[in-house]
């Protein structure tokens, strides 16, 4: 949890600011995770702060929003270049996604 919250202190993901006049909060939770290793028995503890965004009303809280989309023309594009060009494949973890 350490971890979590200095990364997004490091990267400056929220301002803490005073709650406006008439405006409620939105709650936020730690979600925990255990990767599995090879062997299937845990490997990493993982840990995510999050806003519980089903809070907030369209209008009120927010205008627009916006979702990360990839077509599936190009994942298989992008999974089949590198057996075209004989490019040798790498697995990432990102270890923070702001």
């Amino acid at each position: 949890m350490d971890d979590e919250m200095n990364n997004i202190k490091k990267v400056k993901t929220w301002t803490l600011v005073s709650l406006p006049l008439r405006k409620s909060k939105i709650t936020c939770k730690w979600i925990y995770k255990m990767k599995l290793g090879i062997n299937g028995g845990p490997n990493q503890f993982k840990v995510t702060f999050v806003a519980w965004g089903c809070q907030q009303k369209q209008g009120v809280d927010y205008s627009k929003t916006y979702a990360l989309m990839a077509k599936w023309h190009t994942i298989k594009a992008t999974s089949a270049l590198p057996k075209a060009k004989g490019w040798k494949v790498h697995h990432l973890d990102v270890k923070t996604t702001f």
